[in-house]
């Protein structure tokens, strides 16, 4: 379905992401650097848009504009008959058309990302948990993530889950778990035949205790989280301000708060 990117990888030494040269992105200097993206491509922006990030104002920024990054700056995204289902839930999909499938009374807003609420989905035989992810301020409201945890932790389930993933959707594009394979995480990236890009992570673990523990999938269409972004800062101009902090020198800074003790 898909290949790996050939080119040789750049290791971002402050940050340790490994970035394939042709998307090496630069977290120093908030310069990217992608030729792939031609003019006018709608991705182009949230590269030269880095540069005006910084601040507590602009955490969500911060995390909605290195996701993208991330998910653009590894494997070429690909176009194939790309997965949009999951659970009974569609990515994109009206969510008024889902509201049957999940517990209304559990919405909570995304922190950082304003205009975006998860709610549980309602039981499902086969999964554990389940968060849908939808916009608030692009009407009609769509669902841009879907989070699901597997009812059953073994690895056995895991293995057997990830050879029929194989099948629908072809090898994985990048490996995103740890060296150890104490985390086993596996990413495929997609371009649908309307330009949507969607990214699909299957991931496994039982013995990290920082991460979720379990076989969990996460499925998310990355242009409608950055069309909500911009739809939110537009009706809120307020939310994007500047930083509230700028180290100057060692003597402008209160530095009691700011370390533990």
């Amino acid at each position: 379905m898909s290949s790996s990117s050939t080119d040789q990888d750049i290791t971002d030494s402050t940050t340790g992401f490994c970035l394939p040269a042709e998307n090496y992105c630069s977290l120093i200097s908030h310069q990217c650097v992608n030729p792939a993206l031609p003019d006018g491509h709608p991705f182009t922006d949230v590269f030269s848009g880095l540069a005006g990030l910084g601040g507590r104002k602009n955490m969500k920024k911060y995390i909605l504009y290195g996701m993208l990054v991330l998910s653009l700056c590894g494997p070429n995204i690909v176009q194939a008959d790309a997965p949009h289902e999951l659970a009974g839930f569609v990515l994109g999909g009206r969510m008024n058309e889902f509201k049957d499938q999940v517990e209304m009374d559990t919405v909570i807003p995304t922190r950082y990302l304003e205009s975006l609420k998860e709610v549980e989905a309602a039981e499902i035989k086969g999964f554990k948990t389940g968060l849908v992810t939808y916009g608030t301020c692009i009407e009609p409201s769509r669902i841009v993530r879907l989070k699901f945890k597997y009812a059953d932790n073994s690895k056995r389930f895991f293995d057997e889950l990830l050879e029929r993933y194989k099948v629908n959707l072809g090898k994985p594009d990048e490996w995103r778990g740890d060296p150890f394979h104490i985390v086993i995480a596996w990413k495929w990236s997609f371009t649908d035949k309307d330009g949507n890009n969607i990214s699909l992570i299957l991931q496994h673990n039982t013995r990290d205790e920082e991460e979720k523990q379990g076989t969990a999938v996460k499925m998310t269409m990355w242009n409608l989280m950055l069309e909500e972004e911009r739809c939110f800062e537009q009706k809120h101009p307020e939310t994007s301000g500047p930083p509230n902090f700028k180290y100057k020198d060692p003597d402008s800074v209160n530095w009691k708060p700011l370390i533990p003790r």
